[in-house]
């Protein structure tokens, strides 16, 4: 478990130690009976983060979300809806995402004082998700790119993230392919993060914008859940962001 704690929002990233089924929705009633937040191990976020109300969506590998205001945070229900990321500008409401490889990204607009938090798998990377979910905090928050911190969490890396020869064309739309993907004894590895500093670069977001001291590999550290290593037997981790 890592906690980044700053003065106006918290972001808690996990590890194996959530204990967190894959398809997590499928356990829970719908809408769940019990509250998310009276349920391990939700409820123990709330002894760590000023948690009033806990959202996740059911994630397809798309570029949809759902986006948390005032004027419908009272309504809004965990796993209620399709999609892959969740943005709010409401304090208390926290936004969360599962993943087992893939990669949880975090924005962070300090000026508007909004959020958002992304589900990014190699599917949603290269349909440019971290772009669409950006671009719709500058429609509903009015976010201007130099207010954002990027932070990203615990994902499959280029160290362990072995992809076939067949993958490169999902690329080919991407001046920079040849960039975030490393070749090494005969074997091609695919860098997620790297794909996606690169592409919200291409739309402005500055080099010093990002964070990546949580980003660590899901398959080479058995710490956290990983679907390369572990298969279908593979649980997953919860991205949690906050706003005070």
């Amino acid at each position: 478990m890592l906690l980044h704690n700053a003065p106006l929002f918290e972001i808690y990233f996990g590890s194996a130690k959530d204990e967190l089924p894959r398809k997590l929705e499928l356990t829970l009633n719908q809408p769940p009976e019990i509250p998310l937040l009276q349920l391990e191990p939700f409820s123990n976020l709330k002894k760590m983060m000023p948690l009033e109300q806990l959202l996740f969506v059911r994630q397809v590998h798309g570029t949809d979300g759902l986006v948390v205001t005032q004027e419908n945070a009272e309504d809004a229900q965990p796993f209620a809806q399709d999609g892959d990321y969740l943005s709010t500008n409401v304090p208390g409401v926290g936004i969360g995402v599962l993943t087992a490889d893939c990669l949880p990204i975090v924005f962070y607009d300090s000026r508007q004082g909004a959020a958002s938090v992304i589900h990014a798998g190699w599917r949603g990377s290269v349909a440019g998700i971290a772009c669409i979910a950006l671009e719709q905090m500058q429609q509903e928050f009015d976010t201007k790119l130099e207010n954002i911190k990027v932070f990203f969490g615990p994902s499959a890396k280029p160290c362990c993230y072995e992809v076939s020869q067949d993958f490169v064309q999902h690329l080919d739309p991407y001046p920079f392919a040849q960039d975030v993907l490393i070749s090494q004894a005969d074997k091609l590895f695919f860098d997620v993060p790297g794909f996606n500093r690169h592409i919200l670069e291409s739309i402005g977001v500055r080099k010093e914008s990002f964070r990546f001291e949580y980003n660590l590999c899901t398959i080479c550290d058995d710490t956290f859940c990983s679907y390369r290593r572990e298969g279908q037997l593979a649980g997953s981790q919860m991205t949690v962001i906050c706003l005070k």
